[in-house]
């Protein structure tokens, strides 16, 4: 099970072939663990082509139709064709994680992490309520990146990016409301890049457990930042978990 992409670029559900993403039961969800965290995927992205066309990176069609970006679209109507399985995959994962008390949504542009933490928090499997915190995490500015990285030891190898990095941030790092974003960066330095902090006055209870939710995983760059913030606070790695829509290619 997967998706046709039109070339006006609409997105359809496809039930007979896994092309770009495999929405199935039966080979999802993927997990993998970051720093020694375990975060499931619903979907597993695929490297494939769809109608003759490449698509490189580490973007997506479907994602890129639910954030309504590049020109892609997808109808209400092809999304819920898609939610039947991501509602059964999801309940497979929280079917092992009952005791849960709070989901926090990881920064986005759009509404699709929110609505995925949504679907999580409907999942029949908790035992009691769980909250969804939107506003936990905000993305670093450029200046708190750039005096992070100063601190970082990056294997020799990456040197030359690392120096790369360091002087096109040091032309931005005035900026004090420069927001970070890591998509000109290259993927060898990411997971060297902290690139989320917690909001102030969020409080984060040692005590309790928080699922975090992701888009889509690239570098995994995002997930690591986050986890760093909550182990910070005090809470053990087993009180942790990370899902996120689509996975690692």
């Amino acid at each position: 099970m997967g998706l046709i992409v039109t070339q006006h670029k609409e997105v359809y559900f496809d039930p007979d072939r896994e092309l770009l993403v495999n929405t199935s039961i039966e080979s999802n969800p993927q997990s993998q663990r970051y720093n020694g965290v375990l975060v499931y995927s619903i979907f597993r992205r695929l490297h494939a082509q769809s109608n003759g066309q490449n698509n490189p990176g580490d973007g997506n069609p479907l994602i890129f139709a639910l954030k309504e970006m590049k020109g892609y679209s997808i109808s209400d109507e092809e999304w819920r064709k898609f939610s039947l399985n991501k509602s059964i995959i999801i309940k497979q994962i929280i079917d092992k994680y009952s005791e849960f008390n709070n989901i926090l949504c990881i920064p986005s542009s759009n509404s699709v992490v929110y609505a995925t933490a949504l679907s999580i928090s409907e999942c029949s499997s908790f035992k009691g309520p769980v909250s969804i915190q939107k506003h936990c995490f905000e993305k670093k500015t450029i200046s708190e990146i750039y005096d992070s990285f100063l601190q970082v030891e990056v294997p020799k190898k990456l040197k030359k990016l690392a120096n790369k990095f360091l002087a096109d941030m040091s032309k931005l790092k005035d900026d004090s409301s420069s927001v970070f974003e890591m998509k000109a960066v290259d993927y060898k330095i990411r997971p060297y890049i902290s690139t989320l902090k917690l909001v102030d006055g969020f409080y984060v209870n040692p005590n309790q457990s928080y699922i975090f939710v992701e888009d889509l995983i690239s570098s995994g760059s995002t997930i690591t930042s986050a986890i760093e913030c909550l182990i910070a606070n005090g809470v053990p790695k087993e009180n942790i978990l990370g899902i996120s829509l689509l996975s690692k290619i």
